[in-house]
């Protein structure tokens, strides 16, 4: 399918700053994927969920509307996306519980279909926030500037480039410089996050491992000091089209959380 999916990870721009956050390959034609989180006590899972996300796709792969469900069953919110005619997206629309739109983000690019703008308004109270973005010449993202109007605050992100992947993050904030480094390995798969303060001194490691096919399987935080200062573990079961249908989440050693899917396809 056409990774329609993966690009609503651009709403939050986590795909820019978070690097530890893989692109998925999801496998076939997808109508629906459903992700039900169970809290793990002693080994057993709940038998209710905590949360529930349903993603819904059109037969062009597109993805149109996400459903956030709490375990009663019933919508917290709901985020509907339109396109534009180039299939980019144009707009998020999020509902409340009640279906009122409270919230819309709408999103601006240039001629080389690149984003350059995303603004983030809540219903009768106005810009929530707007961030612009700048690109070098081989279309990488350079820059992005975010800025909250209500609180006269901004964050501006700098990035620097290892051929095509994120090599540095720089956030400058009225509270000072933040920066994060990444290393991958040839596949492109992130293996190792550095952050440092605003002093520039190292206040953690973070390590990831993967599978086969590129899905996160570990990862290992270590402190200023160099300990190991929290972990986790990820274990798989697939379903016959290759796409995970259950994770299984162990924190510290300790089995925590299962996310189960329910994938549907065309």
């Amino acid at each position: 399918m056409k990774k329609y999916f993966l690009l609503l990870m651009l709403f939050s721009l986590h795909v820019w700053g978070q690097r530890e956050l893989q692109q998925e390959k999801l496998l076939g034609d997808i109508k629906t994927l459903e992700t039900k989180t169970f809290t793990v006590v002693e080994g057993v899972p709940a038998k209710v969920y905590n949360y529930n996300i349903l993603n819904k796709f059109d037969t062009k792969g597109k993805l149109y509307e996400v459903l956030f469900l709490g375990n009663d069953e019933l919508m917290d919110n709901k985020e509907v996306i339109a396109y534009l005619p180039t299939e980019f997206v144009k707009e998020v629309a999020i509902y409340n519980r009640e279906g009122r739109k409270d919230k819309v983000m709408t999103f601006q690019y240039n001629l080389k279909n690149q984003l350059i703008k995303e603004i983030k308004s809540v219903t009768n109270k106005g810009v929530e926030y707007e961030s612009t973005f700048e690109y070098n010449d081989q279309k990488q993202l350079i820059k992005k500037i975010q800025f909250f109007p209500s609180i006269d605050y901004t964050v501006t992100e700098d990035y620097s480039y290892f051929n095509d992947n994120i090599s540095e993050l720089r956030r400058a904030s009225h509270t000072g410089i933040n920066t994060e480094k990444y290393l991958y390995n040839e596949n492109g798969w992130l293996l190792e996050k550095t952050e440092l303060n605003d002093k520039n001194i190292v206040f953690s490691d973070i390590f990831y491992e993967y599978n086969e096919k590129g899905l996160k399987t570990a990862l290992i935080k270590i402190d200023e000091t160099g300990e190991i200062s929290y972990f986790e573990q990820y274990e798989y079961q697939f379903d016959s089209k290759g796409n995970w249908i259950e994770k299984k989440i162990y924190i510290k050693g300790d089995w925590t959380s299962v996310e189960k899917r329910n994938i549907t396809y065309f």
